[in-house]
């Protein structure tokens, strides 16, 4: 909670066979994100941060970098929100979806680029190797 603003994670659990084996797993599934701006008096309703299935390429200053898209909502509850009102962003991690953010209220999502293992640090004047 910021101020009045609220936001809620939304997801299910089920079991299912994913391997093949027999076995029954965990299978955890966003439902979205709900939000209040007015300490929970009223709530609204966001659909989970996932691509398009055309997301196929992430821009980070210079550098054009392939991405494989994230269209299932199996794997990608949000775990964890972070709201920054100064600059109205929302922050989302979970685990399969990564760590995105929204300047428009949850309303369309971007992923954040984070640096490759070999790097400490990005700079979007600087091209990033995708290998």
């Amino acid at each position: 909670m910021v101020g009045d603003t609220i936001w809620a994670s939304l997801g299910t659990r089920y079991q299912a066979d994913l391997n093949g084996d027999g076995v029954d797993d965990d299978v955890f599934e966003a439902v979205g994100l709900v939000y209040s701006t007015d300490g929970g008096n009223t709530w609204g309703f966001r659909f989970p941060p996932l691509d398009a299935p055309t997301d196929t390429v992430i821009t980070y200053g210079v550098s054009r970098l392939p991405a494989e898209p994230v269209v299932s909502p199996q794997l990608t509850t949000t775990f964890d929100l972070a709201y920054d009102r100064r600059r109205g962003r929302l922050w989302a991690a979970s685990w399969y979806g990564g760590l995105r953010y929204s300047d428009d209220f949850g309303r369309t999502w971007h992923r954040a680029v984070l640096p490759p293992d070999s790097l400490d640090a990005l700079r979007p004047d600087q091209p990033i190797s995708s290998a």
